[in-house]
């Protein structure tokens, strides 16, 4: 697990992003320190290193990488992975050999683009993947050469596509799917199905209150309709578990305080019920754990600020 934000410390100063077990909470202390700057995303290249996405700037052997970086297994940062992009990439995804970028940037990859790119993950280098977004993509999901994002945005790909879009990974263009009527903070994908939270309360023209779903075949939406009460900020899926963080207090008639999971395939609540009193800022899960963090004071009876559930 590799965990990143505004810290400077677990238990010794690591700066802002440290590598932990899923076992243990004592960080690496050999990895290279982060002292300038917060990261905002960090996944895994497959062959022990990460891929690391922030406002950080960071200078290791003489060299220098801003906002977006390549971590290898040996614990040096990748000489030739340096896209430099001139903006905070929040939201990553690796497909094979090409990576994909979600963020604040204009230019990145030595091209311009803008809030939504893909790097050749082994030189950092932009592809010819550009659907330039006009505002903000808050996050995105991929299935097949299909990639899900949803954000701000109200044109995409030269099409006028609010919130929601499906793209065509290999030419960027829009595909046919679902439109939605206010802000797309969360995307997660199995495969079959596309989950979406937000800010919303119609989708594909029928009443869906902050969270839907839809046929990745079709782009058609499904009857998935559990109603939270309020808007929903982050969303993963484990097999036929769906967990929601967001600033909710019910989902349907039932209690539920601003975290909760369902059961994809019934669309029920499951008995998850933590109980939290403030907000969760994120969650990452590790086969039957879920790990959550947040400025809080308390969740499930835990007075610290991380938890596993």
């Amino acid at each position: 697990m590799f965990v990143g934000g505004s810290f400077s410390q677990i238990g010794f100063n690591t700066g802002s992003a440290a590598k932990l077990t899923t076992t243990s909470d004592v960080p690496d202390q050999d990895l290279p320190r982060i002292t300038s700057g917060a990261v905002y995303a960090s996944i895994p290249d497959g062959n022990g290193g990460w891929y690391l996405g922030g406002s950080f700037s960071y200078v290791v052997n003489g060299q220098t990488r801003y906002y977006l970086a390549h971590l290898l297994a040996d614990k040096t940062f990748d000489p030739n992975f340096n896209p430099q992009p001139n903006g905070y990439p929040e939201k990553l995804i690796l497909s094979g050999s090409t990576l994909y970028v979600a963020g604040s940037f204009s230019q990145i990859g030595g091209q311009t683009r803008s809030q939504l790119a893909a790097l050749n993950a082994a030189t950092g280098q932009a592809t010819s993947f550009n659907p330039q977004p006009n505002s903000t993509v808050h996050d995105m999901a991929l299935s097949g050469t299909t990639l899900y994002v949803g954000g701000s945005f109200s044109q995409i790909a030269g099409q006028n596509q609010r919130y929601f879009a499906a793209l065509n990974t290999t030419n960027g263009q829009v595909l046919p799917t679902i439109e939605v009527n206010s802000t797309v903070y969360t995307v997660a994908s199995n495969g079959t199905n596309t989950y979406l939270g937000g800010t919303f309360s119609q989708v594909g023209g029928q009443n869906r209150q902050y969270v839907a779903s839809l046929v990745n075949s079709t782009g058609q939406l499904t009857g998935f309709n559990p109603q939270p009460n309020s808007y929903v900020e982050d969303m993963l899926l484990s097999g036929t578990t769906l967990y929601l963080r967001g600033s909710f207090s019910q989902i349907g008639t039932l209690n539920r305080s601003r975290l909760a999971s369902i059961n994809t395939t019934t669309g029920q609540l499951t008995d998850f019920n933590p109980q939290n009193n403030g907000g969760i800022e994120t969650m990452a899960l590790s086969g039957s754990t879920l790990f959550v963090g947040a400025p809080l004071p308390r969740l499930a009876g835990r007075t610290d600020r991380t938890w596993r559930l």
